[in-house]
């Protein structure tokens, strides 16, 4: 009973090891990472959230200026350590990494490997390995420093983005994580996001344009918003967004309820064959035209509108995928999981072997729901014209 009683008072004393004074602690939100002006060196980047709001000054309409909430530390240097330690020695204040919302890369760097820069990450005990990736398109170090008008800091509010998108699909995010699971592997391609800043009449925003797609640790090429979804697709377990489908006059915009595709690979000889089988449930947003189709027929001809679309946006992407020589399905990974004797004898050739690969789609659509109304307004004048 004493030493409870000892062991009570003496609780309060304990602090932790790596405790960090807030007043004492530059706290990060965002990181950068970008090919400096001068060759061989990194240009590091930390967006720092700052703890007190500093004072309005005039210049400004109503004779204040808003001041930033956010600071914008940079350094070059030969590697991303000394980087953020020269940082460190140039700042009055620790920066506090454990926080970080996004990692964000430059193009340019992306070209030329990532594989040194995961490996700070990775050795860092601070740096967390469930951090957001993102590629921009131009130099990373200007998406920190952007004053969106959404929310008060660009790193939360990009990482924000990226969340969203990721609750249709864990596809759409890639964490630090995902990204060396998939250069581990020895045969899937990493893709990430692509972010772009735009200006417009002096406001800026930033926005997700599509994916990245690597071999290895090298930014090889990019898909479009259009491929990105359809990859999404692709891969399964999908549980949101929208497209729309038709030819013409004839178009119709459905809302994805869940999705899922289980995908196959065959090999036969020196070829292989690869099964995408999906089996999507929709809604009907929108339609336009089809006033030539009788009412009994609509869902019939929605559903085979669908399905095409879906069969055709896939199969495009799986092309472009090809061509870049770029498995993002991750489908050397399937053919060793389910027999890793005979991945070992492909693997040598699998990079050969995907780029040669025949892909076959079958697509199965339901529509659960057409809305409110069954018909369009030109449908019912038809139907009324045709008594």
């Amino acid at each position: 009973m004493a030493l409870f009683a000892l062991g009570s008072l003496l609780l309060p004393l304990a602090g932790c090891w790596n405790q960090h004074e807030l007043n004492k602690t530059f706290i990060v939100t965002g990181i950068a990472l970008d090919q400096a002006e001068e060759s061989g060196l990194l240009e590091v980047s930390l967006q720092i959230e700052k703890s007190e709001p500093e004072s309005a000054s005039s210049g400004s309409e109503g004779g204040q200026e808003k001041s930033s909430p956010t600071l914008v530390l940079k350094s070059v240097k030969s590697t991303m350590a000394q980087g953020i330690a020269d940082i460190n020695l140039r700042t009055s204040r620790e920066v506090f990494i454990p926080h970080n919302q996004i990692m964000l890369f430059g193009t340019a760097l992306a070209e030329e490997g990532m594989e040194q820069y995961m490996d700070m990450l990775l050795r860092d005990p601070e740096s967390r390995m469930d951090v957001q990736m993102a590629i921009v398109d131009g130099k990373a170090s200007d998406v920190l420093a952007a004053d969106t008008g959404q929310e008060l800091v660009s790193g939360t509010h990009l990482s924000n983005i990226i969340n969203q998108q990721s609750q249709i699909s864990t596809q759409y995010s890639t964490r630090i994580t995902d990204f060396v699971r998939k250069l581990l592997s020895g045969s899937s391609s990493p893709v990430v996001p692509i972010v772009k800043l735009t200006k417009e009449n002096e406001k800026e925003s930033v926005s997700i344009e599509g994916m990245a797609v690597f071999v290895k640790d090298k930014l090889v090429g990019r898909l479009s918003n259009d491929e990105a979804q359809s990859y999404v697709w692709a891969m399964g377990d999908v549980k949101g967004g929208s497209f729309t489908a038709g030819s013409g006059d004839n178009l119709a915009v459905f809302l994805v309820d869940s999705l899922d595709c289980k995908r196959k690979v065959k090999k036969n000889g020196q070829s292989v064959r690869v099964e995408f089988e999906v089996d999507t449930v929709l809604r009907v947003s929108q339609i336009i035209g089809f006033t030539e189709v009788k009412f009994p027929d609509l869902i019939q001809k929605l559903t085979q509108t669908a399905q095409e679309e879906i069969k055709k946006k896939v199969e495009q992407t799986y092309e472009s995928a090809r061509g870049m020589g770029a498995d993002i399905y991750d489908l050397g990974l399937s053919v060793y999981r389910k027999d890793p004797g005979e991945w070992e004898s492909m693997k040598d050739q699998w990079g050969e072997l995907f780029s040669k690969s025949e892909l076959e789609v079958s697509v199965r659509a339901q529509i659960v729901d057409l809305g409110k109304s069954l018909l369009t307004i030109g449908m019912e004048s038809a139907s009324r014209e045709g008594r």
